[in-house]
């Protein structure tokens, strides 16, 4: 869909409303002060996805956060001539100090706790009461490809760092063919219990033609054991399901695999469903869901699943 920065600065005008009358000042595509460590980044994932820290973060009504996670980010060239980057709007809620706050950037696939050399990072000086945007975030942080990104108030130099908030917003976006951009609202979350180890999870209406292209995104929530997490789909022209397609996520780690690498011989519209494996995958918690992208415009579409298990709705 298509957005305006207008919107988005808006938006966070409305996310930073406990600063009252108090003018919000904007700062764009602000540089890090320094490179941050592995060692810096532990501590940070760790404290940030601990069940004491999580908390929901609605983007449209919340109180703030001191870390979050923003998924399908990117800095790479996409099909029929995209090339797509994420950029992020973030609004700090402290007032008068100024706070260090650490960015990681982390590519697909990897696993940042065992192979520390994958992580991108930087640690950035923030005032209070401040919009900051960046147009893109990885590239910001020297990352290639597609990952995520991590944003958290550094744990390490502040004992009471859960006490300094910040809102976010952010989208992934390409050129559109006809002028402007196309840009998709991606996930920001603090909470790492979003979905269960024990349920299954369905994104209906997904439309597989030559129209549309599909990918399916999982993040692992846990810090020792990989994910696994069986796709199956299944047309509403048909009955059954298709044999299940494991994919295995590392500790901390976020896997995108497109749907036409997976179910090629499947078209049409129909359901796909996430069933974490519970005879072998992490027994924490997990994040799946799948994007849209139009094959003409290049336009995308967030499609977050429901929890397949009726008689516990709402979930």
């Amino acid at each position: 869909m298509k957005h305006s920065l207008a919107t988005t600065s808006l938006l966070m005008l409305l996310l930073a409303g406990s600063a009252g009358a108090q003018e919000i000042s904007h700062v764009r595509n602000l540089a890090p002060d320094a490179t941050v460590s592995s060692v810096d980044f532990s501590k940070d994932i760790l404290r940030s996805l601990s069940p004491g820290e999580r908390t929901p973060l609605n983007l449209m009504k919340d109180d703030g956060s001191s870390s979050f996670i923003i998924l399908s980010s990117a800095n790479t060239p996409g099909m029929n001539g995209a090339f797509y980057k994420t950029e992020v709007s973030l609004v700090t809620h402290w007032t008068s100090s100024r706070i260090k706050v650490n960015m990681y950037g982390i590519p697909n696939d990897t696993s940042p706790l065992s192979n520390p050399s994958v992580i991108h990072g930087g640690s950035f000086t923030l005032n209070g009461l401040t919009n900051y945007h960046w147009d893109n975030i990885l590239d910001m942080l020297g990352l290639k490809g597609a990952g995520y990104v991590l944003v958290a108030v550094d744990s390490s130099a502040y004992s009471n760092y859960t006490s300094y908030l910040m809102s976010a917003t952010a989208n992934t976006y390409t050129a559109s063919p006809d002028g402007g951009f196309f840009r998709t609202p991606i996930p920001v979350f603090t909470d790492g219990s979003l979905l269960s180890s024990t349920a299954s999870y369905r994104v209906p209406n997904m439309n597989q033609d030559s129209l549309n292209r599909h990918n399916m995104v999982v993040f692992n929530v846990n810090a020792t054991k990989s994910l696994t997490v069986n796709l199956r789909f299944h047309t509403y022209s048909t009955t059954g399901w298709s044999p299940s397609i494991a994919i295995t996520v590392p500790p901390i780690g976020a896997t995108q695999v497109s749907y036409d690498s997976l179910f090629h011989s499947l078209t049409g519209e129909g359901e796909l469903a996430f069933n974490p494996d519970s005879s072998s995958s992490s027994s924490g918690p997990w994040v799946g869901y799948a994007i849209r992208t139009d094959n003409t415009t290049n336009d995308g579409l967030l499609l977050l699943p429901y929890r397949a298990d009726f008689a516990n709705w709402p979930q």
